[in-house]
């Protein structure tokens, strides 16, 4: 397998010379997200701003996914298959392209060279290291492996134009994290956040439970990609417990993991047994879910910012700190300065959080506005028209 990996990026060289012989089209935008398997996040949002307000850009949305490509021609939106002739064309035409996580991860790299103007939407605000500012990553740059794969195949290399941002406070982050220019880095809001505030149709309404309490419980990713999610086991999680406190609360429990984990076999037995906790599925747009949910439960996921901007109640619940910092990820901040109120490190202690809520705490407090200010510049829908602005006036796109 790796000697055919290997022969698979040898050839791909000749995809990337062709490239140069066709001549771009700063008309052309194409978007991609969650390595072309998903349609969400800033890149979806700003996708359908374009469509609707600029009508003289041709945007498509490329795709890795038969089911997800199926999807969205019943939209009637304007969707490539990556390696299909049309979608190479497409790349290789474009002029400007937008993502979530890298552009190798997101489309047929390959096809694209060093003349796209290329826009890091990014996926989330972090709380945990990521990009050059992760230790593991840090020492993977500075592999000799890598810099001759970067030498002899440039188009595995990822480099990014311009990087959104929301406050000044995450535009130093990410100029760390991501090896770009200060001046490269702009804070606009996320395109996301557009619909959080205010774009709210009724069949998001529609799919939350009438007159009861939707908790949305949404942890962020630990271990390996396609690994089980442990933490319910491993913090002692007693699912009659739960259920009885909902129960009685009137009240239901929405487990969204992170879309590279699952459940494990023992928890979704479980789920069968407790109709009241229930498990979203993978591709369910977070969006959607922040929308439906009265309450968060959180622990290091860049939710937490979605939430400010939303000024949603939240409690934070890191079960794992210790063992998390050690094994998987190294924060930014101080965790407990980021609460604005005590945080919870046993369900025990997210029940009784939870039972404030329910008896009227709305959780809105001082602290909680001060870092909302802290952490968004804009509280409008007007993210994604900034973004297009910007990228229409820095490129010098007529």
């Amino acid at each position: 397998m790796v000697i055919l990996k290997k022969i698979s990026i040898i050839f791909q060289w000749f995809p990337y010379l062709l490239s140069f012989l066709i001549p771009k089209n700063n008309k052309v935008w194409i978007f991609g997200a969650w390595g072309g398997k998903g349609f969400s996040d800033n890149s979806k949002f700003l996708f359908l701003h374009v469509l609707k307000n600029k009508n003289d850009i041709k945007a498509y949305w490329i795709v890795k996914d038969d089911a997800l490509f199926k999807e969205l021609i019943n939209l009637n939106l304007p969707v490539l298959k990556a390696t299909s002739l049309k979608g190479l064309w497409y790349q290789a035409r474009a002029g400007v392209l937008f993502y979530s996580h890298s552009v190798q991860w997101d489309f047929f790299a390959p096809i694209i060279n060093f003349r796209v103007k290329r826009i890091q939407l990014w996926h989330g605000l972090p709380i945990k290291k990521i990009g050059y500012d992760s230790s593991v990553e840090q020492a993977q740059r500075r592999s000799f492996k890598r810099l001759v794969t970067y030498l002899f195949f440039p188009f595995l290399y990822d480099r990014h134009d311009l990087v959104i941002s929301c406050s000044d406070y995450h535009k130093d982050i990410f100029t760390s994290a991501f090896d770009v220019d200060a001046n490269d880095v702009v804070v606009t809001g996320y395109p996301r956040y557009d619909f959080l505030f205010g774009q709210v149709n009724n069949s998001v309404k529609n799919k939350k439970i009438i007159n009861s309490c939707n908790i949305l419980y949404i942890p962020t990713f630990r271990g390996d990609v396609g690994s089980d999610f442990r933490v319910f086991k491993e913090s002692g999680m007693d699912y009659s417990r739960m259920s009885d406190f909902l129960s009685e609360n009137n009240a239901y429990f929405w487990i969204k993991l992170h879309p590279v984990q699952k459940l494990s076999s023992d928890d979704s037995e479980m789920l069968k047994k407790h109709p009241r906790i229930k498990l979203l599925e993978p591709t369910a747009d977070v969006m959607e879910s922040l929308i439906q949910c009265d309450i968060a439960v959180i622990d290091y996921s860049s939710i937490y910012f979605d939430l400010l901007f939303q000024e949603k109640p939240f409690i934070m619940a890191p079960f794992d700190l210790d063992s998390y910092m050690k094994n998987d990820r190294e924060l930014y901040f101080d965790y407990a300065s980021l609460s604005p109120r005590p945080i919870a490190r046993s369900w025990s202690s997210v029940y009784e959080h939870l039972s404030l809520f329910m008896n009227g705490d709305n959780f809105i407090n001082s602290t909680y506005l001060e870092k909302q200010k802290q952490f968004h510049k804009y509280i409008d829908n007007q993210s994604s028209k900034r973004v297009v602005d910007l990228v229409l006036s820095k490129f010098n796109i007529i």
